[in-house]
């Protein structure tokens, strides 16, 4: 398994932890105090010091003769990015488009809605980007393998 599947594989597992512990907390702590776990997404800054493939632990130097990433990794991570930014963007456009129809043209959107919208994005785009690198290299077989 390459480092970037791995990477992938700990992103989704962190969404899926955070949206779960929303939706677990949710009917016993109410929506509003439920979001705290979307505090969770933090961890996914960790994710390049957790997969470093190739380099020693404490001094962060390559150790020579391990190839870390090829072209293809490459090109697999660039068209995960831009798939998980193009679904983005058309989630975004869709919710200020339903916000106007709901709240209507002069009503005002709730302060803790505006809050809250960016830790969903960040969770859109890190799951649809984790999905289509898993995609992209068969869900996580062996490297190389058809």
């Amino acid at each position: 398994m390459s480092t970037s599947q791995k990477q992938a594989w700990f992103s989704l597992t962190i969404v899926l932890v955070s949206v779960g512990g929303v939706l677990a907390l949710a009917p016993v702590l109410g929506i509003r105090r439920a979001q705290g776990s979307l505090g969770l997404l933090g961890f996914s800054g960790l994710t390049p010091f957790l997969f470093r493939k190739g380099l020693t632990p404490f001094l962060f130097r390559k150790r020579p003769g391990i190839v870390v990433a090829d072209e293809r990794d490459g090109l697999i991570q660039v068209r995960s990015w831009v798939i998980a930014y193009s679904v983005f963007w058309v989630a975004f456009v869709s919710t200020c488009v339903a916000a106007l129809r709901y709240y209507g043209p002069s009503g005002a959107v709730p302060v803790f809605l505006v809050g809250i919208s960016p830790f969903y994005g960040l969770i859109l785009v890190l799951g649809v980007s984790s999905i289509a690198t898993l995609v992209q290299y068969g869900w996580g077989g062996s490297d190389g393998a058809q």
